[in-house]
């Protein structure tokens, strides 16, 4: 029932009066300053504006993302009728009809909600509290007193008739003109301020709610199209890269992110598989990111990327945003994220510590623009679909944002996660942080570009860098195809990395012939580059004097930068260190151009605060700034300066792997008598960790390009490694450690050796090369290669090689454990002293197998793992004959059963069931794994059990 009094009525009066009131002063004033002639070409006075304007995008496609597509049909209706445009509309278009009516407005601004200096106020400040208070009446309708809401009246009827007055006396209307639109508004207001009057009608009541239902969901709206509308603005920069920022070639060579970007390949890591501490990986399309689920079939709210610095991670989430930004439908899953906030958190400010903080600086234009708090403005985004990057977690100095994000996806919205970041940092960010969280989480791991998509990646890059030239181009590809694949064999891993795949690319486009490198030397080569190409452009500058000892002076002052503010995880340069370097390079005698050699070396990004530019610089990539470190750790040792003991103590860090690796690798090549001294400190810091992983071992030992020093200190910081049943495990991750392996076995000759080979894409060749090496030891030796099934059309790595290199009648090593995937002829090779094999075989490789199972006497466990469809076309399951090695475990795994393998599935299990008859032992398995098999093949499949007996 309708109140002639109480709450309810005196919320619909405010409501009239910031609302039906407000739009009537509003149409009045666009009357006033059109002149009704306008009425026709609103559109068209609007794309004029935009035209006048400095922008990127042009003017219609500004005029489609200023206007909803509701607006755009008024706008462009045949019979346009003002009196359905609403406050929003008429707003709209009074600040982009300035130069037509005199008002000062300018697009690019941001309003302030506070009053304008001064006790007359301007008009469009006022023009601005109109559409605040109609706003704030729809957001948040405040629970007032009768004398409240007089003074609330009060203060809008003085607020319209102040501007109503103003505006008409300055288009030169008539006294009386003015007076009779005065009057109206005064006689509404006088009616509304009357508590006593004759009751609304339940109708009244009604339309009233339906009217603020229909205005908040049209507010909402407007909220994310303006939301939208900014964040894309925001995002322009981050949708351009340059692909050849390192030369410093300008904004003229920049490339969309997308067109620049490649393929990366990415796995889901999954849980150690059958207890053998292997990790299996599951490949995922880089598009299908958003799309995955978890193991238990659920949306992961939280997406965690690890890859180590260069591979990828930073450039796949700008590309992300690009694709935001114009073409959603590109990745899956991103066409349903209203919002997306993207954080580079080495750019973060000091202010920004919870999802409050990211809306109010990123989207203070939308408060203003709606005049909404910032309260208001959280309860709408968090009623979105939101997906939130935050991008280098290993790169910031506090979490506090982090926390605060998770708190709100850990609660029922519509919030997602994405988080980048090193293996370094990966660890503390699973078990400190996101342990405290049940929610459903998705772990992927970037490994970088795959070899097939090498060559398109770096032909991108030598277009920008050798613009225009056609025949350069050519010339360059042929002497890139020429190396590449000797680099790869080399590098291994490390050139799937596109930070490196780019810094080779300078090397080829500058004329430099590759042939053995590492990656600190390609840091030093590229260093080296950049350092010439300043000093040429100075020395044409006529700036001074030993212009080259002046440059390598500063370098040396900026190396100790890097290492500074390395340790404190200051990525973004404070205000202070800028100062600093500046101080350093007038010191050396370079002040006239500090500016230029800051950005020679450094990323430079502007931005406006207040009236000033401020300059943000930041290393181009971390890891030129754990180069720059480690040389510096060199300085400091060779020259027995700064604290050494403190320095040698800090690279204990995780964080510090790279600098490690690079400080070793120097010393070895320029500094072989640190090495006695120091190698043997900072080896010491390596933790291979529960699994013993030796790939950071292996890295310093390639590095240092087998370095004999470097070697025996690893050996012996080595020995200690021992798993808990004593046995020495070395896990290998990457197949560009083979070659150290084989150097390192030659002096560590282990006496027990486990090798675990993490990489999917294991080279045998290189391998079976290591394992010849160590035919004259004495050891026993485990070697689990990938052996998983990953698919119908993924073709498993043949290992056959390994097993000869281990067969011959004179190899001493005595193999004992495999996995691996094997054809006949090595299966027929197997040595008679294993007693465990985890092996990958097709069926018709399977009889093969259980013939030779039959003269290896000592083995006790075997694991074969098939894929279903492998037995299509076989029709000999039924001659399948067991072994019937005493003590014998067997374990069938068919992966990839469909409802047709149900009878083949049940043939198989028949024979192999004749085992379990023989003295009734319970010592064979039989499992199906990634089955799709429906309700209607298992019973085929239990019909055919039951016909096979």
């Amino acid at each position: 029932m309708a109140p002639n009094s109480g709450e309810e009525f005196r919320q619909w009066r405010y409501w009239r009066a910031a609302t039906v009131i407000g739009k009537v002063v509003m149409l009045t004033l666009l009357f006033a300053y059109t002149d009704g002639k306008i009425l026709t070409t609103y559109k068209d006075e609007v794309i004029r504006y935009y035209a006048l304007k400095p922008k990127k995008k042009s003017a219609s496609r500004l005029y489609e993302s200023d206007f909803t597509s509701q607006e755009r049909l008024m706008l462009e209706d045949q019979y346009i009728n003002p009196d359905k445009f609403d406050i929003t509309l008429i707003d709209k278009l009074l600040r982009r009809l300035h130069p037509i009516t005199g008002l000062a407005f300018h697009y690019e601004e941001v309003w302030t909600k506070d009053d304008p200096p001064g006790s007359n106020s301007n008009t469009e400040y006022l023009i601005f509290k109109i559409k605040f208070n109609r706003n704030t009446v729809c957001h948040e309708m405040p629970v007032m007193s009768e004398t409240e809401l007089e003074s609330k009246l009060n203060e809008l009827e003085n607020l319209y008739i102040k501007l109503l007055d103003r505006v008409l006396r300055e288009k030169g209307k008539p006294k009386d003109c003015i007076d009779k639109e005065i009057d109206k508004i005064k006689k509404e207001f006088s009616d509304l301020k009357n508590p006593i009057r004759e009751p609304l009608t339940d109708k009244d009541i009604d339309l009233y709610k339906k009217e603020k239902k229909a205005f908040l969901k049209k507010l909402q709206a407007e909220t994310v199209h303006i939301s939208q509308q900014t964040l894309n603005e925001e995002y322009e920069d981050t949708c351009f890269t340059n692909p050849a920022a390192w030369l410093d070639l300008g904004e003229e060579f920049n490339m969309e992110t997308d067109e620049v970007f490649t393929e990366i390949e990415v796995f889901e890591e999954d849980k150690n598989v059958h207890n053998k501490g292997i990790k299996v990986r599951t490949k995922i399309d880089y598009k299908e990111i958003l799309k995955q689920e978890t193991k238990n079939q659920k949306i992961p709210r939280v997406i965690t990327i690890t890859g180590a610095g260069g591979f990828g991670k930073s450039t796949t989430t700008k590309m992300f945003v690009c694709k935001w930004v114009k073409n959603k439908n590109c990745i899956s899953g991103l066409d349903l994220v209203d919002i997306l906030i993207f954080v580079q958190l080495k750019s973060l400010s000091n202010y920004e510590k919870s999802f409050k903080d990211l809306l109010d600086l990123r989207l203070k234009k939308v408060m203003t623009e709606i005049g909404l708090s910032i309260e208001k403005l959280v309860k709408i985004i968090l009623s979105l679909n939101v997906l939130i990057i935050l991008d280098g977690q290993d790169e910031s100095s506090q979490n506090y944002l982090l926390w605060d994000i998770l708190s709100l996806v850990s609660t029922p919205n519509k919030v997602r996660l994405l988080i980048t970041t090193r293996p370094s940092a990966s660890v503390d960010l699973q078990e400190n942080i996101l342990s405290s969280f049940t929610i459903p989480k998705l772990d992927l791991k970037f490994i970088g570009i795959a070899i097939q998509n090498q060559i398109p990646f770096i032909t991108n890059y030598v277009k920008v860098m050798e613009n225009n030239d056609l025949d350069r181009q050519q010339k360059i590809m042929q002497l890139v195809n020429r190396e590449l694949p000797h680099l790869n064999s080399n590098m291994g891993e490390i050139m799937m990395s596109p930070l490196i795949l780019s810094l080779l690319t300078i090397l080829w486009v500058q004329g430099e012939i590759l042939d053995s490198l590492t990656i600190t030397e390609i840091f030093t080569k590229v260093n080296n580059i950049l350092k010439r190409k300043l000093i040429s452009r100075l020395r044409k500058k006529r700036i001074g004097i030993d212009l080259t000892k002046k440059i390598d002076t500063f370098e040396e002052y900026l190396q100790e930068i890097a290492y500074i503010t390395f340790s404190h995880k200051e990525i973004l340069f404070e205000e202070e260190t800028v100062e600093l370097l500046k101080k350093n390079i007038l010191e050396c005698g370079l002040g006239d151009v500090k500016d230029e050699i800051l950005e020679h070396y450094l990323a430079s990004t502007k931005y406006r605060k207040n009236l000033s530019v401020v300059v943000n610089y930041s290393y181009r990539h971390l890891r030129q700034q754990e180069y720059d470190a480690s040389k510096y750790v060199i300085h400091v040792l060779s020259t027995k300066t700064g604290n050494i003991s403190k320095i040698i103590n800090q690279l204990k860090d995780d964080r510090y792997c790279n600098v490690r690796t690079h400080t070793i690798a120097i010393m070895a090549d320029s500094y072989p008598h640190l090495l006695p001294q120091y190698g043997r400190a900072i080896i010491d810091h390596v933790e291979p960790g529960c699994m013993d992983v030796i790939d950071e071992y292996l890295h310093l030992i390639l590095e240092s390009k087998s370095n004999k020093t470097v070697i025996n200190l690893v050996s012996d910081d080595m020995a200690h490694m021992r798993n808990f049943n004593d046995i020495r495990v070395w896990q290998v991750g990457t197949h560009s450690g083979v070659a150290a392996l084989r150097d390192l076995i030659q002096i560590a000759q282990p006496e027990l050796l486990n090798l675990f080979f993490e990489s999917q894409s294991q080279p045998p060749a290189l391998l079976a090369s290591c394992l010849q090496a160590m035919q004259t030891y004495d050891m026993e030796l485990k070697i689990l290669l990938p052996h998983i099934p990953k698919g119908k059309a993924c073709h498993p790595v043949n290992h056959n090689n390994c097993i000869f290199a281990l067969a011959g009648p004179d190899v001493r090593p005595r193999l004992v454990m495999f996995a691996g995937c094997l054809g006949s002829a090595a299966i027929k090779q197997l040595p008679s002293t294993l007693e465990t094999i985890f092996i990958h075989v097709t069926v018709a490789e399977l009889p093969t197998l259980l013939e030779r199972i039959k003269h290896l006497t000592q083995l006790e466990k075997i694991e074969i793992f098939m894929w279903c469809s492998d037995m299509e076309n076989v029709t000999d399951l039924a001659q399948i004959q067991l072994p019937t090695n005493d003590g014998l475990t067997i374990t069938v795994n068919l992966y990839g059963a469909e409802d047709a393998d149900g009878h083949n599935i049940g043939i198989l299990l028949q024979r192999f069931n004749t085992r379990l008859r023989r003295g009734g032992q319970d010592d064979l398995n039989l499992t199906l794994c990634d089955a799709n098999i429906t309700d209607v093949g298992v019973i085929q499949l239990l019909q055919t059990l039951r016909q096979e007996g």
